[in-house]
């Protein structure tokens, strides 16, 4: 299923701004309610600022929602077991402009391991959205090829040969021997809770303009 396109404006989006709309009426609700509390009658100005604050980030996610959608992804992965390919396809939404890229990376949920929690030592802690690996180059591959214009309808398809447990070594070898603090615990990967992520960016702003995911394992 595709989210990506259904965007701020679609289906996924009207589920998004309900609950946005519920976190402004709540934001007011409790400013009203701090405005009115006094403390050695003053205001309790730290708390009201504390607030506001939320209120401006609630509305910078209310003004992305209303943003056109302009490009879709989709992600099929064939994988099964250890081995199999993922293919990411992206289409224009509308008439673009720019150099864009996208990147791939697999991820990883329900990872048990240490946390720092406040001033606890956590050894339980589940980790989620771990990245493991970026099949892509760091920064990405073009999205077009030929130019920095991109016209609506334009279909662009990546895909990539994966084999689960040649990566995972490759991650566990980069730990001991390139990385300045790495150990080797970069393994221990359990494929069952691995995503594909995709996202694309605007290379001029490294503004990310959609993302999509979807489990790692063939369905």
């Amino acid at each position: 299923k595709n989210l990506s396109k259904m965007g701020g404006k679609g289906l996924f989006g009207s589920s998004m701004r309900n609950s946005i709309s519920e976190m402004q009426l709540g934001l007011k609700a409790q400013i009203e309610m701090a405005t009115l509390t006094q403390e050695d009658g003053k205001l309790n100005q730290d708390k009201l600022d504390k607030l506001n604050a939320q209120v401006i980030q609630v509305q910078a996610f209310s003004d992305e929602l209303d943003k056109e959608v302009q490009l879709g992804i989709t992600i099929n992965s064939t994988v099964i077991g250890n081995t199999g390919d993922i293919n990411i396809t992206t289409e224009a939404l509308t008439t673009l402009t720019g150099n864009y890229k996208i990147v791939v990376c697999l991820a990883e949920d329900q990872i048990t391991n240490w946390q720092k929690d406040g001033d606890i030592d956590d050894d339980t802690y589940i980790h989620k959205h771990v990245l493991r690996t970026i099949l892509t180059s760091t920064w990405g591959e073009d999205l077009s090829v030929g130019g920095a214009y991109i016209d609506n309808g334009d279909v662009f398809e990546h895909s990539y040969s994966i084999n689960v447990t040649d990566l995972e070594n490759e991650n566990i070898q980069h730990s001991q021997d390139a990385l300045v603090q790495g150990n080797g615990n970069a393994g221990n990967w359990e494929s069952t809770n691995m995503n594909v992520i995709a996202y694309i960016y605007d290379t001029s702003n490294y503004e990310i303009l959609q993302v999509e995911y979807t489990s790692l394992l063939a369905k």
